[in-house]
C-alpha cells in the first residue's frame, strides 16, 4: 500500500486527508536539492513533486531500492557524506534550498552547501555540534541543560580515570555517530580495559549510566528563528541491550513534566543556535530528573515524520520543505486539518530469518495503516538497527488507550510472505 496518494486538492498521508498546499503555477522555478535517495527522504521527494517543484536528488547509488530516484527531475552521484564533493557536485547548479530528514548523515555537507550558496537551514556551528557528541556535550553543559555526566576519552586517558570521574556502570558512545548505533554498556573495570583495546580511544564518549524511569522524546520546528511547535511523545525501544526506537505514540502520558521538559528542550535548542527547521530531540526520565541525551537539527525516524502529519493536519514534509525554500510556513501552519488526539506508529521486522517480498496485515482498519519498505526480495532478521525494519505501522483514534489496543490487535495478524 502506497503510504501516500494526492488529488487536486486533497493528500492522504498514512490514511489521514490533508489539503494539497501547492505553489501554485510558475513554481518550477523552484529548485529543491535533497540529499539521499533512499526510503527516510521518500515523503520529501513525493511532496516536492506534488508541490511542482524540480528535484535534484543526491545519492552515491542508482539502485531500485532508493525509491527517491523515481520522483528526481535530476540524478546527482556523490557520496552525501563528503562534504567537498557534496559542494563541488552542486556548485554548477542554482539551487533554492537543500533538505534531508530522519537522519544526521547529510547534516553537515547540508550545512555547508547552506553557508556557501546562502541558503536556509542549519548553520555550520549547529551541525557540528548535531553530530559530534564531544562539541553537544560541551555546548549543552556551556547552557546549563541538564544531560548525564560524561568523559571524553583521549590518547591519555586511562581506565581509572573513567571510573574516578565516573561511576559504574558507563555507557560508551561513539563520538560521531545517531541514535543507538554503536553503544555499549559498561559494567566493570575490566570490560572498560576490554572494550578500550578494541575502540580507537579519541573516537569515544563515555557518559554515566542513568537509571531511567522512562524515555521521551520530541519534535520540534522553527521558522525565522521562532518555535513554531513543540510536540512530545512516548517512545519504546526494543530492549535495554538493543535500544533501537520501535514506537512512538501522541499524546505524551507524563502531563506532569511537560513544562520541564520544554524549558529543558528550548534551553538545548538555544544551546545549538538552532533557527529554522525541524528538530529531533532525545530525554530521559530519572530519579525525578529530565536529562536531554540528544538533540538534533532534523526530523525524528522511525515514523515521527507521519505522525507530526497526522497529529497535526499538515503535511510535515511540505513545511520543512516551504521552510527551506523561503517560502513561508504561516499559511500551511494556520489552514491545517483537524489533528488526531491519539496516534500510535510501530515498526515491523521479523525475529526469523528468512526471505520475504511482502509484509501486510490481515483486517486493516479505516484508523490504520501499513507501508511496507519493502522493493525487492529482502533477507530479513532480527534487527540491529533501524536499517532493519521491512514497514510500519500507524494506527490513530480518539484516545492513547483505543489506539494502543487496536495496535495490538493488527501487530498479531502481520504477515511476512
Amino acid at each position: 500500500m502506497s503510504s501516500m496518494e494526492w488529488g487536486e486538492n486533497m493528500v492522504n498521508i498514512e490514511g489521514i486527508t490533508l489539503r494539497n498546499h501547492s505553489i501554485g503555477s510558475g513554481s518550477g522555478r523552484y529548485k529543491l536539492a535533497l540529499l539521499g535517495a533512499g526510503r527516510a527522504n521518500l515523503g520529501l521527494a513525493k511532496c516536492a513533486k506534488r508541490m511542482g517543484i524540480q528535484l535534484s536528488v543526491l545519492t552515491e547509488y542508482r539502485d531500485e531500492k532508493y525509491p527517491c530516484l523515481l520522483y528526481a527531475d535530476k540524478i546527482i552521484e556523490c557520496d552525501i557524506t563528503d562534504i567537498n564533493w557534496v559542494l563541488s557536485s552542486l556548485r554548477k547548479y542554482d539551487i533554492d534550498g537543500v533538505v534531508s530528514t530522519c537522519s544526521d548523515t547529510p547534516l553537515l555537507a547540508q550545512a555547508y552547501l547552506v553557508t556557501e550558496k546562502n541558503l536556509i537551514g542549519p548553520s555550520v556551528f549547529t551541525a557540528e555540534a548535531c553530530v559530534s557528541k564531544k562539541l553537544l556535550k560541551e555546548k549543552l553543559n556551556d547552557q546549563k541543560v541538564n544531560t548525564p555526566k560524561a568523559f571524553i576519552i583521549d590518547e591519555n586517558s586511562t581506565d581509572q580515570d573513567i571510573v574516578n570521574n565516573l561511576q559504574l556502570p558507563v555507557i560508551a558512545k561513539p563520538i560521531v555517530g545517531q541514535g543507538s548505533a554503536g553503544v555499549e554498556i559498561l559494567d566493570t573495570v575490566e570490560e572498560i580495559s576490554n572494550w578500550r583495546n578494541t575502540h580507537p580511544s579519541e573516537k569515544w564518549v563515555v557518559e554515566e549510566y542513568l537509571d531511567i524511569s522512562y524515555e521521551f522524546g520530541a519534535q520540534a520546528f522553527l521558522a525565522d528563528g521562532e518555535i513554531i511547535f513543540i510536540e512530545f511523545h512516548n517512545d519504546e525501544v526494543l530492549s535495554k541491550n538493543n535500544p533501537i526506537p520501535v514506537l512512538h505514540s501522541f499524546p505524551f502520558k507524563h502531563t506532569s513534566i511537560m513544562e520541564d521538559a520544554r524549558i529543558q528542550a528550548v534551553n538545548a535548542i538555544n544551546a545549538l543556535k538552532i533557527t529554522t527547521g525541524a528538530v529531533n530531540i532525545d530525554f530521559a526520565y530519572s530519579k525525578g530528573e529530565i536529562y536531554v541525551i540528544e538533540i538534533t537539527n532534523r526530523a525524528g525516524a522511525n515514523g515521527l515524520v507521519e505522525s507530526i502529519s497526522s497529529r497535526f493536519g499538515i503535511d510535515y514534509n511540505e513545511l520543512i520543505i516551504r521552510e527551506a525554500l523561503g517560502l513561508g510556513v504561516e499559511e500551511l501552519w494556520r489552514n491545517r486539518c483537524d489533528p488526531q488526539p491519539a496516534i500510535a506508529v510501530r515498526m515491523l521486522y521479523s525475529n526469523d530469518r528468512k526471505k520475504i517480498t511482502r509484509v501486510r496485515v490481515t483486517g486493516e482498519t479505516p484508523n490504520s495503516n501499513l507501508t511496507s519498505f519493502l522493493t525487492t526480495m529482502t533477507t530479513v532478521s532480527a534487527p540491529t538497527s533501524s536499517n532493519d525494519y521491512v514497514g510500519q505501522l500507524l494506527v490513530h483514534g480518539d484516545t492513547l488507550e483505543e489506539v494502543e489496543a487496536e495496535l495490538q490487535v493488527l501487530l498479531e495478524k502481520v504477515e511476512y510472505e
